[in-house]
């Protein structure tokens, strides 16, 4: 179908190499383990059941909990797909959903449930392919985003985390993000790190550099780009 992929995946062990983005919209229901979802300058934990729906030109990226087996299910969606079905139904708006970065349907929703059944529906369907079974799917993939749409509208709280730790790396990147242009040293960069909170941080050289990026990989592949030219050969 040129507006929808589907695809089924079972992992033993698997953080995505880097950030991502595009322009379809992410819909990942995770149906066994436990993955931290990053996307934007946010940290989702999702548990077995959840399913987030990632908006497009989101940067995100999962990585493990330390729980290394996973599945999980992914519908990458065009943005034409909704302009077509808001054609044939004019009264129902997804304006509201689509300014949203992302939104979580935890286990614990009253949607989330039928967000399930309509992914094993789409599994079942494009396993079998029976006549007929786009428009099945098609159905399939409008049923969930109706029901997204009810979950943006549920919301009342953010479901990211916010510990501590996640906190001084967001702070970091976003300091490094404004900062870019102002960064001369290491060292420079060093102390602005530890008055962010990473104490205990300390760059000798270019070697202890490189081992820091190494063992935060996970996190530090939102460094912006242009840092991370500025230190080619190091990062």
């Amino acid at each position: 179908m040129k507006d929808i992929v589907f695809e089924v995946a079972r992992r033993h062990s698997y953080t995505m190499p880097s950030r991502e983005t595009h322009i379809d919209i992410e819909i990942y229901y995770l149906s066994q383990g436990e993955r931290l979802y990053f996307v934007e300058n946010k940290t989702y934990h999702l548990t077995e059941g959840s399913v987030i729906l990632i908006n497009s030109n989101r940067i995100h990226k999962t990585s493990s909990t330390g729980k290394q087996h996973h599945e999980r299910m992914l519908l990458e969606v065009r943005p034409e797909f909704l302009r077509d079905f808001s054609r044939l139904f004019p009264c129902v708006s997804f304006e509201r959903l689509l300014m949203r970065t992302a939104v979580v349907c935890p286990p614990s929703s009253e949607l989330n449930a039928d967000i399930r059944y309509q992914f094993e529906k789409i599994q079942k369907l494009t396993s079998a392919q029976p006549y007929g079974y786009e428009e099945e799917v098609r159905c399939a993939v409008y049923t969930i985003f109706l029901a997204f749409r009810r979950q943006a509208l549920l919301d009342t709280e953010d479901e990211s985390v916010h510990s501590p730790k996640y906190q001084r790396i967001y702070e970091a990147v976003a300091y490094i993000s404004q900062n870019m242009e102002s960064i001369t040293s290491l060292d420079e960069l060093c102390d602005a790190l530890t008055n962010l909170g990473a104490e205990g941080f300390v760059i000798e050289d270019e070697a202890d550099f490189k081992r820091f990026l190494e063992e935060n990989r996970q996190y530090w592949d939102y460094v912006d780009d242009e840092l991370a030219e500025r230190y080619r050969g190091v990062s």
